[in-house]
């Protein structure tokens, strides 16, 4: 595909996308970072509610004013879908890299398990594209902001059960540690979401429509024999 072209597609496709609002993450997540340094003894913890800022607006991605429209596109719901986050995700890890470099200040930096807290920030993000996801397959008008508020609420809801249930349950932890393999358990269940909010109304319809249509012949006893040309 010639260089012009992709461009011409992509352009459309960031508006739509609203790569700005997404931008507006990273951007919150330095400046939160920024008044960390002002405090006294910032911990390394407090990265976990750096990164739930970072990704908070990644649902925005899947706004769609034009859902409608683009129904009975040729362009496939799940190929919009990944175009949209590939265009995204750039944007997310380069701003997630940045907010590490500049967060070395913290005490208990050097200590922290940074590949695990990534995987945590990569399970909010999931979850949020998830949500929004969903929220679009079942006509929300707004799915980004649906994603923020429920992202927000997922988060309390794991502090609480952080405090109320049991270590031995397995629950997401809001702290990077030892557990993990129950962010990236987190992680497949989000995208598998995804992937299912992701496929086209029209291919879930059709063969129902057909299954009917074929029913309609069957039952009126002229079948395929009775519907094709030439048939006697």
């Amino acid at each position: 595909m010639p260089l012009t072209t992709l461009v011409d597609l992509l352009r459309p496709t960031a508006r739509a996308g609203r790569i700005g609002v997404v931008a507006a993450g990273p951007a919150l997540g330095l400046a939160l970072v920024g008044l960390l340094s002002l405090t006294a003894h910032p911990v390394a913890p407090l990265l976990v509610l750096v990164g739930l800022v970072v990704v908070a607006p990644v649902g925005h991605l899947l706004d769609d004013p034009a859902a409608g429209v683009v129904a009975a596109s040729p362009t496939t719901l799940a190929r919009r879908t990944g175009l949209r986050v590939a265009l995204g995700a750039p944007l997310l890890v380069g701003g997630w890299l940045l907010i590490l470099d500049r967060s070395t200040f913290l005490d208990g930096y050097g200590r922290l398990p940074v590949g695990d807290l990534a995987v945590e920030v990569a399970g909010f993000a999931a979850f949020t594209l998830a949500v929004a996801a969903v929220a679009l397959r079942l006509g929300d008008t707004h799915p980004g902001t649906t994603a923020s508020i429920a992202l927000v609420m997922a988060a309390a809801a794991l502090l609480m059960a952080q405090r109320a249930l049991p270590a031995s349950w397995p629950v997401p932890l809001l702290e990077p540690g030892p557990h993990t393999g129950r962010w990236w358990f987190a992680v497949a269940v989000c995208v598998a979401v995804l992937v299912w909010a992701s496929r086209d109304p029209c291919a879930r319809i059709a063969p129902a429509v057909r299954g009917r249509a074929a029913s309609r012949r069957l039952g009126s006893g002229t079948g395929c024999a009775g519907s094709c040309p030439g048939s006697t």
